[in-house]
């Protein structure tokens, strides 16, 4: 599942963005877009239904940059996640990997055994959810990070500048 955001619309980060170099444009974004989605990891791991807790514990926020300045980030459990437990009456432990069945949780299942329908799993989404309720917190904490973040690289760039060029 995508869940896409523009903020194509707001003036002020606009602005921002055109005024830094390339290289802290996407230091900037990143750390912004990192900051939006906290509220919704939060919110996920709360709504996420526990079993063992491995999936609640493996979900992590992932970014992914596309040139000149496009962020993707992600919930999503992380890969290389797995954690081992002894079922009751079992002769030896099971590993669990959360990223293999996430999906599953998250859109339902059917669950079929030697060809013969079992039955239904109802979808119990967690991250669909979770945006959806972080929504409106995820675009103020962006703003706030991304003005801050461009603040404060300007702030550095312009204190590299020798005085004798500052324009005061």
């Amino acid at each position: 599942m995508v869940l896409t955001v523009n903020l194509t619309g707001d003036k002020e980060i606009q602005k921002a963005m055109r005024s830094l170099p390339g290289k802290i444009q996407k230091k900037v974004l990143r750390a912004a877009v990192r900051s939006a989605l906290r509220p919704a990891l939060k919110e996920s791991k709360r709504m996420i239904p526990v079993e063992s807790g491995a999936l609640r514990d493996s979900m992590k926020i992932n970014i992914k940059a596309f040139p000149p300045h496009h962020m993707v980030g992600k919930l999503w459990p992380d890969k290389k996640f797995v954690v081992g437990f002894w079922p009751e009456g079992s002769d030896a432990p099971e590993r669990r990997r959360p990223i293999k069945y996430a999906h599953l949780v998250e859109r339902g299942h059917v669950v079929i055994r030697n060809g013969v329908w079992i039955g239904d799993v109802p979808p119990q989404p967690f991250i669909r959810d979770a945006f959806a309720q972080t929504k409106n917190e995820q675009v103020r904490r962006f703003k706030k990070s991304f003005l801050r973040g461009a603040k404060r690289e300007w702030k550095k760039m312009m204190d590299t500048v020798p005085k004798k060029f500052k324009v005061t």
